[in-house]
This record gives structure tokens, C-alpha cells and sequence, in this order.
């Protein structure tokens, strides 16, 4: 199916998008010896619902083809949006409270939708895995132009990752996957912190981002 469908895709970057893909299923065999193919199948599909338009139209497609427990977890990969009217509410907010532009109010409601859409994915231990292994994919084929404009997206949400995996190592067993592995995975986001810190140090409004989200949260 992704070859299907991503075979002659190129990414932002200029590489095959179905290098993506095989990197996220690669994670969780070779880092996580994950031993559950519904994770390792929907590592390999997690995008599909949103960059494939056959599964876009028909969703159900996934349950049918691959089963409920694959579809679960793709279904729970996909991103969340946050209503239009709700989106406008909080960039108002943002301009008439903290005095943003327009255009900074809408960079940072649509940082503070990932970051609620990461909340909502890894409620799921098994849509965590899969994340995890989504985001250090991402993370690691960003182009050193944009780690420092990309450091205030994805630095927010790092530690809702660190603080879960206590969890995840905790039922490691039950959800097929090696201690060991989960552990490597705590050191690669705590790497990933500490890097994508340095470069926040450099954009001079990623303090600022914080203090939005705090008014948003409230």
C-alpha cells in the first residue's frame, strides 16, 4: 500500500516519502523489538488517512483492509484540528492580550493545536509508540534551516513524551515491546530536548510561545 501510494512522492526535502514510513515501522522493530505486527503495520500506514486520498474519502477502508486493531491506532495517529471558529477565538485572544500580530497569533494557535493533538494521541500507550517513533523520524531528517523556526513546534511537546514513557515501560510486556528498547527511546527524546533547546535559545519568542499557551490552557 505505501509503495502504492508514496512510491514517487518526494518529501519537503527532496527524498522519497516512503522512506518516512519504513523509518517509523524500522523504530519500532529494530529500536522498541516489537513483537506486535498491528503496531509495525500501522507504523508503516500512520499517514495514510491524511496524504492518501483513497483513505481520506473512505476511512473505513484501514478497518477493512487491515483490521481494528491497525485502524485504532492509525485513527488515533491522525492529526487533530481544532474547530476554525475556535482557532479565530484564540488568535484574537492573543493579539488583544498579549499584543501579537496577526500573522504571530496564528503561528502559535496552530503550535498550541499540535501540541493539543499530541495530548489527545498519546492517551493511547500503543498510538504513543507509534508517535514516538513518528516524531524522531521527523526530527532527525529536518533540514538545519528550519531546527531553529521547527524547535518551538515540537520542543513543547517532548516532555508530555518523557513523562509517559514511565508508562509505556511499565507495560512493556503487555504491549510487546523490549524495556530496553523503551529505554533507548528515553534517551533519544532527552537528546532530542537538550538539541532542540539550544536552538529555542536562538528564537527569541519561544518564551513568549510560552506564555501563550499558558493563557490558552487557562
Amino acid at each position: 500500500v505505501i509503495f502504492k501510494h508514496h512510491g514517487t512522492q518526494l518529501r519537503k526535502d527532496g527524498t522519497l516519502y516512503v522512506a518516512h514510513p519504513l523509518e517509523v515501522s524500522g523504530c519500532l522493530l529494530d529500536t522498541l523489538k516489537c513483537s506486535d505486527p498491528n503496531l509495525v503495520v500501522a507504523g508503516l500506514l500512520h499517514d495514510v488517512l491524511e496524504d492518501v486520498h483513497a483513505y481520506r474519502l473512505q476511512p473505513e477502508r484501514i478497518r477493512y483492509d487491515f483490521g481494528d486493531q491497525v485502524a485504532d491506532i492509525v485513527v488515533g495517529m491522525t492529526n487533530q484540528v481544532l474547530p476554525e471558529e475556535i482557532k479565530l477565538e484564540y488568535s484574537l485572544r492573543l493579539q488583544a492580550d498579549l499584543g501579537y500580530s496577526q500573522d504571530a497569533a496564528r503561528t502559535i494557535v496552530k503550535h498550541f493545536e499540535y501540541r493539543q493533538g499530541i495530548i489527545a494521541k498519546i492517551r493511547d500507550p500503543r498510538v504513543m509508540l507509534v508517535k514516538s517513533a513518528d516524531l524522531v523520524s521527523n526530527a532527525f531528517t529536518l533540514p538545519p534551516t528550519k531546527e531553529s523556526r521547527m524547535s518551538n513546534k515540537y520542543l513543547p511537546v517532548l516532555d508530555l513524551f518523557l513523562d509517559g514513557f514511565a508508562e509505556i515501560y511499565m507495560a512493556s510486556d503487555e504491549l510487546g515491546v523490549s524495556p530496553d528498547g523503551v529505554e533507548i527511546l528515553i534517551e533519544t527524546f532527552e537528546w532530542m530536548k537538550t538539541g532542540l533547546a539550544l536552538y529555542a535559545r536562538q528564537w527569541q519568542h519561544y518564551e513568549a510561545q510560552q506564555r501563550a499557551f499558558n493563557l490558552l490552557i487557562e
